[in-house]
This record gives structure tokens, C-alpha cells and sequence, in this order.
């Protein structure tokens, strides 16, 4: 069965930058998702539709459908609030997770560190970057 919008599927996959790999599942459980819900990033989701069950690909995703081309001055000064900060302290560099107002969970990645304020880059981590994923589909169920 070839995988459309709605199925729900299973897959293993490496992701990778150039040669270094920046997250997989081939030693765990495979990642399951439903296609259409927006769980995967779009390139992904679009890449595997289809596809069949035991298929295995190369697929290489631009930034557009990955995490976004990188904006120049997406940037926030926040205050330091020492009493929440990790016993460690933040330093440049980390990566922070934060909420929108509007509920939803991002990352950004903190670019200076001073006295009392910390400033954030607000583009995902792996905005601007091409990546490319090895997958294989383990599993396509009907929803």
C-alpha cells in the first residue's frame, strides 16, 4: 500500500547535515506519525508520500521545507532570572526551548550572556540547513 495523506507510518531514518548526523532512530523504536498532521517537518512528510511499506530512500530537504531560511535580526534581550536557570548557569551557545503566547513550544539559541540579561536568537537551530534523511518505512496502517 502506498502511503497517502491520513495513513499513519512507521519509519527508521537518519538525519543528516553534510556528514554529520544530527539525529536517528535506527536503534530504537521507528518513529510513527500520522501524514498530513504536521509532526515531521513538511519536505519530510511530502518526501514519503508514495512510498511503500519496506521502501527505503535518500532524501534531501531544503531549509524552505525543513526549519525555514535563517532571519537575520531575530533576536530577543530577555532579563535573567537566575532562580530558573540551570545549576550550571546559561551560557552562549545553549540551546533554550520557550512558549509562544499562543501556546507553542520553540527553540532558540542564546547568543550573549551578561549580568542581568541574556539575548536569544530566535531562528531554529537548524534554520538555513539542508538536510537529508535515509529512511526506511517499517510500517503504513489506514487511519
Amino acid at each position: 500500500m502506498a502511503i497517502e495523506k491520513g495513513n499513519v507510518v512507521k519509519i527508521h531514518y537518519d538525519a543528516k547535515i553534510g556528514d554529520r548526523v544530527i539525529d536517528t532512530c535506527q536503534s530504537q523504536e521507528p518513529l510513527e506519525f500520522k501524514v498530513g498532521e504536521g509532526y515531521v517537518i513538511k519536505g519530510l512528510e511530502e518526501a514519503i508520500v508514495g512510498l511503500n511499506q519496506g521502501e527505503k530512500k535518500t532524501i534531501t530537504i531544503p531549509p524552505e521545507k525543513a526549519y525555514g531560511e535563517r532571519q537575520e535580526g531575530l533576536t530577543k534581550k530577555l532579563a535573567r532570572n537566575k532562580e530558573v536557570e540551570p545549576q550550571t548557569g546559561i551560557q552562549k551557545g545553549n540551546i533554550v526551548r520557550y512558549q509562544t503566547p499562543e501556546g507553542a513550544i520553540r527553540f532558540a539559541t542564546v547568543t550573549q550572556v551578561e549580568e542581568d540579561n541574556v539575548t536569544l536568537d530566535l531562528n531554529h537551530p537548524l534554520a538555513g540547513e539542508t538536510i537529508t534523511f535515509n529512511i526506511e518505512i517499517v510500517e503504513v496502517k489506514e487511519e
